[in-house]
């Protein structure tokens, strides 16, 4: 049995799992921001690690879908999403590697520089979002959705 929402199959779905990453780190850190609110606690630790696992988690899922031949002519071939808006191949799969990796490195760096500062979550989201909107401009294939994920990085 195979899923179907939106005209796109759960196999589809799949494809864009390092840009469910992004979101899902983003909203988990607005999360813990609401759980933990007060600036200079324990927060900014908890917010730091939200960033960076997410970051990684989405960094290693792209680099897994690249080495297993996803988006390659070899393997799946590219995977077309929305009427082919959305293209995942090898070159947006690289490009969210190369993104994936530099969100962590700078949630990490951020860290000690955000110690004691307020709106701390907002940063990360913010960070971790625009991770979204370039993974999406990476694997866009019209101008209309490279317009769309520009205005959400």
């Amino acid at each position: 049995m195979v899923i179907d929402i939106a005209g796109v199959s759960a196999p589809d779905w799949v494809a864009l799992a390092p840009t469910f990453a992004f979101v899902a780190a983003a909203m988990l850190t607005f999360l813990v921001d609401t759980i933990e609110p007060r600036p200079g606690t324990s927060s900014n630790t908890a917010l730091a690690a939200t960033a960076v696992v997410g970051s990684l988690v989405a960094f290693l899922v792209a680099g897994y879908f690249l080495v297993a031949g996803v988006g390659q002519p070899r393997g799946t071939g590219a995977v077309s999403l929305f009427q082919d808006q959305l293209v995942v191949d090898g070159m947006s799969l690289f490009f969210v590697v190369i993104i994936g990796s530099v969100t962590s490195l700078v949630s990490l760096a951020s860290f000690d520089y955000l110690e004691g500062q307020t709106y701390q979550a907002e940063y990360y989201g913010l960070v971790l979002l625009a991770a979204t909107g370039m993974s999406l401009m990476a694997s866009a294939n019209s101008l209309a959705t490279a317009f769309v994920s520009l205005e959400l990085s």
